[in-house]
């Protein structure tokens, strides 16, 4: 969303994370922690979201995406750090319970295991499998879902506030 924001041509590749394509090789030798996304920018590869839309608004710095004043620039950070902190931690069991075991539930073990064999942390394959092979959790998503709906309110009561005109 940044690239189009900013108005930056781009070429993508899409990684097909049910199919465990971020931990092959080739994608390993340019991510060598398996994530996505990964940036290559003239030469230079960068890694995790949030780094690579500042990465973004440094070397491009026309169709400006951050606040130009120092105080809503730590705002915005305060926000992207509520949401690697908060958002994307509280949806993890939902999309695992409701998304990725019904996928992963479609592999054999030893096609399973033949996804993982490159994984870039080999000591957490046992527990991924586990996880992986586990029944789902009503528990987990339940928690999930109000843990997200706790972050939701936050960000609207600090929306809320952000919008009543300062006296």
């Amino acid at each position: 969303m940044a690239l189009a924001e900013k108005g930056l041509k781009w070429d993508g590749e899409h990684v097909d994370l049910m199919r465990f394509e971020n931990l092959r090789p080739e994608y390993l030798a340019i991510n060598p922690n398996g994530l996505v996304p990964t940036l290559i920018d003239d030469g230079d590869t960068i890694f995790e979201s949030s780094i690579i839309n500042e990465y973004l608004e440094e070397r491009y710095p026309q169709n400006p995406v951050c606040p130009d004043n120092p105080a809503a620039r730590a705002r915005m950070r305060y926000w992207v750090k509520h949401e690697e902190d908060e958002l994307f931690i509280a949806v993890r069991p939902a999309s695992l319970n409701l998304m990725m075991k019904q996928v992963f539930d479609r592999y054999s073990d030893n096609e399973l295991d033949a996804f993982l064999v490159h994984h870039p942390r080999p000591h957490l394959i046992p527990r991924l499998k586990k996880m992986f092979r586990a029944p789902f959790n009503p528990v987990s998503v339940g928690a999930s879902r109000e843990r997200l709906r706790s972050a939701f309110k936050k960000m609207d009561a600090r929306i809320t506030v952000a919008r009543k005109p300062r006296a």
